[in-house]
């Protein structure tokens, strides 16, 4: 992917993370590059500062602001990296979130080697994150929806319905007509 940086007027990390992540097609993935851009500057020492609208009232928009936003790409060294780790375990950022940001900060550095901007990018290991959340109801839980005579019966019913159909719209289920040609 070619980016619209010149190379003989010079840019920062963040100009460029901020154009590779522009770049992405999905919106989802772009504000996954801003998120990380973001956190990986508030480790630097950056903070957050809402930008005003036409009449000066703060947008849900902020900007990055701080000395660390002029680093070049070749100042994002090994050291760096560890101290952004260091600030996300301090954050108590997920397994998750931690191995997303990193993996948007390795995607942009090998942008930068590709575009040849830099000679290599530093080492960094990415742990995986939570696979899955172990958030399931059990086979006993199931039958207790099952043989439930409350008050909620109805709706313990439907919810039934809506577990055996694997997981199908109410809407469509709704739909459905009784038919003795069946």
């Amino acid at each position: 992917m070619k980016l619209p940086i010149k190379r003989d007027v010079g840019f920062t990390l963040l100009e460029y993370w901020t154009t590779f992540g522009e770049g992405k097609k999905s919106p989802k993935t772009q504000e996954q590059y801003r998120c990380a851009a973001r956190s990986f500057y508030r480790a630097m020492g950056c903070h957050l500062v809402p930008i005003k609208d036409k009449f000066g009232n703060d947008t849900f928009k902020k900007t990055i602001v701080g000395k660390p936003t002029k680093m070049k790409p070749a100042e994002a060294t090994a050291a760096v990296v560890a101290r952004c780790e260091q600030f996300m375990d301090e954050e108590c950022l997920s397994a998750s979130t931690k191995s997303i940001y990193l993996r948007a900060f390795r995607a942009v550095m090998n942008s930068l080697v590709k575009e040849k901007a830099i000679t290599k990018r530093p080492e960094l290991t990415i742990k995986a994150g939570a696979r899955r959340k172990q958030d399931f109801l059990t086979v006993p839980d199931i039958i207790k929806i099952r043989d439930y005579d409350g008050p909620s019966k109805l709706a313990a019913d439907w919810w039934i319905i809506l577990y055996l159909c694997n997981g199908s719209n109410l809407k469509d289920i709704a739909s459905l007509q009784w038919s003795e040609d069946a």
